[in-house]
């Protein structure tokens, strides 16, 4: 439209130039409100470590059992512009997230709790030496994630 006002110097392609400015400045807040207002869970990848994330709205909760390991995640909150920072140093068996149950197997392998059915996420943390089988047809998740502290 730029082009088109220079060239030919009619008005309404300046009008339609600020109407489009105006309609992708728009798009962009919505887009970066969305975003603050989005609320997610993760399992980072970390070799021989646990570390766990939770942000909500403008706050992020590390949950690990070693606090030192959180400098490479410092880019993290810059980007996603937070206002406040947590840390946890206890993992839990069982989360329930956002409507989602999250249940974590580590080394003391222990998952024959009588009140759970089944779970969204299953994640095995520290090698835990279990059935795997026998695992999934009990908890019947939907997904099973194995972080960096497994082995190979």
């Amino acid at each position: 439209m730029l082009v088109f006002y220079v060239y030919q110097r009619k008005w309404r392609y300046l009008w339609l130039l600020s109407l489009s400015l105006l309609i992708v400045e728009g798009l962009y807040i919505s887009e970066i409100y969305s975003l603050r207002k989005q609320e997610r869970f993760y399992i980072f990848h970390q070799n021989k470590k646990n570390i766990l994330g939770l942000q909500t709205n403008k706050q992020f909760t590390f949950i690990t059992t070693d606090s030192l390991l959180l400098k490479p995640f410092e880019g993290l909150l810059i980007q996603d512009n937070l206002k406040q920072v947590n840390f946890k140093t206890t993992i839990k068996n069982y989360y329930n997230v956002f409507h989602k149950s999250i249940f974590i197997i580590d080394s003391t392998a222990v998952y024959n709790i009588e009140e759970l059915n089944s779970v969204d996420y299953l994640v095995l943390m520290n090698s835990p030496q279990v059935n795997l089988e026998r695992v999934v047809d009990k908890l019947k998740p939907k997904y099973i994630i194995a972080d960096g502290s497994n082995y190979y």
